[in-house]
């Protein structure tokens, strides 16, 4: 679970009789904000995770919301590659025929408002070496 103004990535085993175990890091990128005023919170991210996607080695491609690069992430915060675009990333998965197509959903920001106004947001497409970690 990205946490987006939390400055992590949460992980929940699912139990064998399907409901979820406790709370655990699967990342940490910097303190837990202690604040409810959002722009103290978003002053204080390091990564806000926002869309993310495994891929086959059990990483995740991470957007970060704040326009940050989007990051593959090894379970316990290690950055293993950063790809970094002019436009804020708010999704990302890979795909595509072997896998290997990582789709960015960008747009200039996140207001709701402004984008409904004006449609900016764009798909645009990195190569990566391990394909993604679903089925074909």
């Amino acid at each position: 679970v990205d946490e987006t103004f939390g400055n992590r990535i949460s992980a929940f085993d699912i139990l064998s009789d399907g409901s979820l175990g406790p709370r655990r890091d699967w990342a940490v990128f910097g303190p837990l904000s202690e604040s409810r005023n959002l722009e103290e919170v978003t002053a204080t991210s390091v990564v806000s995770a926002d869309g993310c996607g495994l891929d086959a080695d059990g990483n995740l491609w991470v957007a970060d919301a704040l326009g940050g690069p989007t990051l593959l992430v090894a379970e316990g915060g290690e950055i293993l590659r950063r790809v970094s675009l002019d436009s804020p990333v708010f999704a990302c998965m890979a795909g595509g025929p072997d896998g290997r197509d990582l789709f960015l959903c960008c747009a200039p920001d996140f207001d709701e408002e402004r984008r409904s106004a004006t449609p900016e947001a764009t798909v645009r497409l990195a190569r990566i070496t391990t394909p993604h970690g679903g089925r074909p």
